[in-house]
């Protein structure tokens, strides 16, 4: 039996915005759990990745590093103040203890299963300020990101630019550069600022997922998430941002609409994908994004519920 989907409160009514269609397969597994199908990546091509023409002028080589400052809040972010040949990060709070164990590992094979479908992103905002951010692959031309990602108040609203570096290591970006052309979020994100409602998509100027893969996307009771084994892994701001950091640890809270775990992370995992294995369901697949934390674990992930994943599945995918 496929699970019930409740009506779409006010919250849920999904937004867009568009900057300058797949078909989802779905399969449904017992009562409460219902998971879309992922693919698995085929061989790497490198398309050309310097700007031209077409490409905005927000456009950052990935061979050049990062200048970082870190901005505490919640969620904490790193915003790019320039670009050179070597790396610096300067942290908000240096002498700060962080809770828990850093439980991170650095991923090198980025081309590998599940990891091609990570990708490290730089978004520009209406008032000029560059930050870093993380997404995960979920269709053919889809990500999945946060809310607060392509849309921030604070900064003007929606993203103006959004850079997307699947599965870059490095100054390395195996699949090239891709770009959001559209946007989405909900209005509990945009209007209200409700971290229940904290999840974005992109929508890319590409394919990209044919060749990195894509995850299939779940939502299910909260008996298959509690103490479930999950796993971020995104493109953290005091690695210097252009590195795959991955964290594995299990669900210590679920509520309505967040999750909770204490796979560590920083400022630049916002928006990866939170992702796991499911008994009788075939691959990995996404049950939220990565919103917030604090400078250690828990952390927090938007959970990806039957109301949103209708919005999603029936709104955002087809565009």
């Amino acid at each position: 039996m496929s699970e019930t989907i409740s009506m779409a409160t006010e919250e849920s009514a999904p937004v867009i915005s568009e900057l300058s269609s797949p078909v989802l397969a779905t399969d449904s597994v017992g009562e409460d759990t219902w998971a879309s199908e992922g693919s698995l990546p085929t061989e790497p091509m490198r398309p050309p990745t310097g700007p031209d023409a077409r490409t905005p002028s927000t456009y950052i080589d990935p061979g050049l590093s990062y200048h970082l400052v870190e901005e505490p809040g919640h969620p904490t972010r790193y915003r790019i103040t320039d670009v050179g040949s070597e790396t610096r990060v300067v942290e908000a709070s240096p002498f700060e203890v962080a809770a828990g164990v850093d439980n991170r590992v650095r991923i090198t094979n980025t081309t590998s299963w599940p990891w091609s479908v990570h990708a490290h992103l730089i978004i520009t905002y209406p008032d000029g300020n560059r930050y870093i951010g993380s997404a995960t692959m979920v269709n053919r031309h889809h990500a999945i990101t946060a809310g607060h990602v392509v849309y921030s108040k604070a900064n003007g609203g929606w993203a103006t630019s959004i850079q997307v570096n699947a599965a870059q290591n490095d100054g390395t970006t195996p699949y090239g550069v891709a770009w959001a052309t559209r946007m989405f979020s909900f209005t509990g994100w945009t209007t209200n600022g409700n971290r229940d409602w904290d999840m974005g998509m992109l929508v890319l100027n590409q394919d990209l997922g044919n060749r990195t893969g894509w995850m299939g996307l779940i939502w299910t009771g909260d008996g298959n998430l509690q103490n479930h084994q999950i796993t971020v892994a995104g493109y953290p701001g005091d690695k210097g941002g252009q590195q795959l950091w991955a964290a594995t640890a299990p669900v210590v809270t679920v509520t309505a609409d967040q999750l909770r775990y204490n796979a560590y992370t920083k400022g630049g995992d916002s928006g990866a994908g939170v992702f796991g294995l499911w008994s009788g369901i075939s691959g990995e697949h996404v049950c939220a994004d990565h919103v917030a934390g604090p400078n250690g674990v828990p952390n927090t992930g938007c959970r990806i519920t039957g109301t949103k994943g209708d919005r999603i599945v029936k709104e955002w995918f087809p565009a």
